[in-house]
């Protein structure tokens, strides 16, 4: 008998996040609470088209790893942007990387990352 259960993206809710100023920001699911996960921070991001997923920020204690499900959103680190596609992966590593980053969507057609976090510490330096 399977012990684990099996979740779905495309059915998983999804809460409107926004900035100090109620600007909208991306569609968040926390999957790691979904799949009662302690050690691990995991959310899917939707970013509908002008948006971005926060404010420029980087974590100072905690590792994370994005991949790109599908769009063209770009990286946006202090002020350099990066185009993504589907399938594109990084990763922020506070031990080398203390710069400022957010990840944005300027195309015409909605993109989706999902983001893996190594701890859920409230670390964010914006």
């Amino acid at each position: 008998m399977v012990s684990m259960k099996i979740f779905n993206l495309k059915s998983t809710p999804h809460k409107q996040l926004s900035s100090k100023d109620d600007d909208p920001y991306s569609l968040s699911a926390v999957i790691s609470e979904l799949l009662n996960l302690d050690k691990l921070f995991v959310h899917h991001e939707i970013i509908e088209p002008g948006r971005q997923i926060s404010a420029p920020h980087y974590h100072s204690n905690s590792e994370e790893f994005f991949i790109v499900l599908e769009g063209t959103p770009d990286l946006i680190i202090d002020n350099e942007r990066l185009s993504l596609k589907p399938g594109d992966y990084f990763a922020h590593n506070p031990k080398s990387n203390s710069k400022k980053y957010t990840i944005r969507n300027d195309s015409a057609d909605v993109a989706s990352i999902i983001v893996v976090r190594s701890s859920s510490a409230q670390d964010a330096k914006y």
